[in-house]
């Protein structure tokens, strides 16, 4: 008797193992207590093992939100803004915004809704610094674009890159607190795009992050590492996409990459199966496979990272149908 329940046990642990598993990687919506994310364009996820947080432009507002994630769900929404010189200023876009991390602070980077300047806010005790125009002297420049922004999520500095409002180059520079400001604008040699694009999430790691670009002449996707590419290709397929591709480090040390496809509304994924794309070896991608239960008309969002508090692995998106924001724990992919 006492050995048939032994067995019992362990096999109903299996089950509510396996259940619990596929439950978490059913598509959730992001909402809270008397709050329920809207968007019209894709939102933005972002964690450094310690943190985690999604930013979305609001639907009838165009204010730009964030919330927490407690490991279970999202914490009370807020708008990214704050009071300076006795007068309150909210950050307003009308594209993706972008998170990115010097390793220590979190710093979101948006383009603004009355025209095409880049503006960004540091995030810090729980704060959001004066939002301020990206820019620099010497000579005098501004970012511009007319599409989201992208930027590095890994360690100091934080380097912002972007489409150009006026063509299809794609434009870079770096954050350098202690000087202070940013670096002369420079163009990121190698890709252009007419959308925006995806800079790989690489949480507590060094090196230059991939970023994952759609060509202004085509619909494929290749992944960028300094000047030189890879496809997100492998026999008989290739990831094509009219959206901004999103790209992770994933738990297990792969590079994933997520994408909306070219036609219909699924969300398709492939890991790299050899080497990371940091170590400048040649990737071999893993066959494309949907992700079950997302379904949008508007670029995906991934953020993965394994501690030091906490381990994440989130997909998010704007549903297809409407401007409700979901999102699925990808930690089982691949």
């Amino acid at each position: 008797m006492t050995e048939s329940i032994v067995k019992l046990s362990a096999g109903l642990a299996l089950l509510l193992s396996i259940l619990a598993s596929q439950a978490l990687s059913q598509p959730m919506q992001v909402k809270g207590v008397g709050w329920t994310a809207s968007t019209n364009v894709g939102p933005a996820l972002a964690t450094d093992g310690v943190n985690a947080y999604i930013a979305w432009v609001d639907s009838a507002t165009s204010d730009i939100y964030f919330a927490t994630y407690t490991g279970t769900g999202w914490a009370s929404a807020q708008t990214v803004s704050g009071t300076s010189g006795g007068k309150k200023w909210t950050a307003m876009s009308d594209a993706t915004p972008a998170w990115g991390s010097d390793g220590t602070n979190f710093y979101l980077l948006w383009k603004g809704k009355s025209g095409n300047d880049i503006w960004f806010s540091e995030y810090s005790d729980g704060a959001w610094s004066l939002q301020a125009v990206v820019q620099g002297a010497d000579p005098s420049w501004t970012a511009e674009t007319d599409v989201a922004p992208a930027a590095t999520f890994e360690s100091w500095p934080v380097t912002l890159y972007w489409k150009g409002a006026f063509g299809n180059k794609i434009w870079t520079s770096t954050f350098n607190f202690m000087s202070p400001g940013w670096t002369t604008q420079l163009v990121n040699g190698g890709p252009t795009t007419n959308v925006a694009f995806g800079v790989e999430a690489c949480p507590n790691t060094t090196g230059v992050a991939p970023l994952f670009v759609k060509p202004a002449s085509s619909n494929d996707i290749f992944a960028w590492l300094d000047a030189t590419s890879f496809q997100v290709s492998g026999p008989g397929w290739k990831a094509e996409t009219t959206q901004a591709p999103a790209a992770a480090l994933n738990l297990n040390g792969n590079d994933i990459v997520f994408w909306t496809g070219q036609t219909g509304t699924s969300i398709w994924y492939s890991y790299n199966e050899s080497l990371p794309l940091v170590f400048l070896g040649a990737p071999v991608w893993s066959q494309q496979k949907t992700v079950t239960g997302a379904k949008t008309n508007a670029a995906p969002t991934v953020a993965e990272a394994n501690g030091p508090s906490m381990v994440v692995a989130l997909l998010a998106w704007k549903n297809a149908s409407d401007t409700s924001i979901w999102y699925s724990d990808v930690s089982t992919l691949p």
